[in-house]
């Protein structure tokens, strides 16, 4: 006759604990596994602006990007916290001056991409511009906006003119600057007008960028900023195969 096997409660329990144990440490070294087999990704935000938090019809600060405003302002220059004609609070500058968004330390390495969405009202006259710059302010790439829907890109002896843009409706801009490769990109309005132009041999880093309006800009003239967002990478989609408005709520 098969002798029959009994459990004393207190052993029981431990049997119970025991198996419970082996769980624990079967989970955690899966998940140990899992973690070296699939790291996390590195991918940052090397500045995130919105203007969402700061209140309406008021200048703005120059608490720098850490507070979510520019590091600094000319006093020409008009910078007010609009709640339109964005859906989302966004800054309206005017008059002439230049605003600048300075990360705390350059970058170095790697890619650097500057998404921003910028309002260009009917009755620009004037000239506004943005500007990627490296820790010795130098020129990076800038974007000259002008009349009539009509402007450039440059960079030193590069140029692209006759570049087109809308007016009366958002302006998504991306900017892509690979620091290891050496070149640059810049998308206006979902178009690539720049795709992997050569570095300044001088340039070495990134640290600004640089929203400056001039050109005689009488009182009056204006255009609104959304966002500022510079990332360590690019989108993996091409901006023209999907809405600006998906792109944007990837990476806002």
């Amino acid at each position: 006759m098969r002798p029959t096997l009994t459990i004393r409660p207190h052993l029981q329990g431990f049997k119970t604990a025991r198996t419970f144990g082996s769980v624990l440490v079967f989970a955690s070294l899966c998940i140990l596994l899992l973690s070296q087999a699939a790291p996390a990704s590195g991918d940052q935000d090397y500045m995130t602006i919105t203007f969402d938090d700061k209140a309406i019809d008021q200048p703005i600060g120059t608490g720098g990007p850490a507070n979510g405003e520019p590091s600094s302002i000319d006093e020409s220059l008009s910078a007010i916290v609009r709640s339109t004609p964005f859906s989302t609070p966004c800054l309206e500058i005017g008059n002439t001056g230049n605003m600048n968004f300075d990360l705390a330390a350059p970058v170095t390495g790697g890619i650097v991409a500057v998404i921003t969405d910028i309002w260009f009202y009917q009755d620009v006259t004037c000239q506004y511009f943005v500007s990627l710059r490296n820790s010795y302010n130098q020129v990076i790439a800038s974007i000259f906006f002008r009349a009539n829907g009509v402007g450039e890109i440059a960079a030193y002896d590069f140029i692209v003119d006759n570049v087109t843009y809308p007016t009366g409706r958002p302006t998504p801009i991306l900017m892509v600057v690979d620091l290891d490769a050496r070149t640059w990109s810049v998308w206006i309005d979902e178009v690539q007008w720049v795709t992997g132009q050569p570095l300044f041999e001088q340039i070495s880093d990134f640290q600004r960028v640089l929203v400056s309006a001039g050109g005689s800009c009488p009182e009056g003239n204006r255009c609104s900023i959304d966002q500022i967002r510079i990332l360590d990478r690019v989108p993996e989609v091409p901006v023209k195969a999907t809405s600006w408005g998906t792109l944007r709520a990837l990476y806002r």
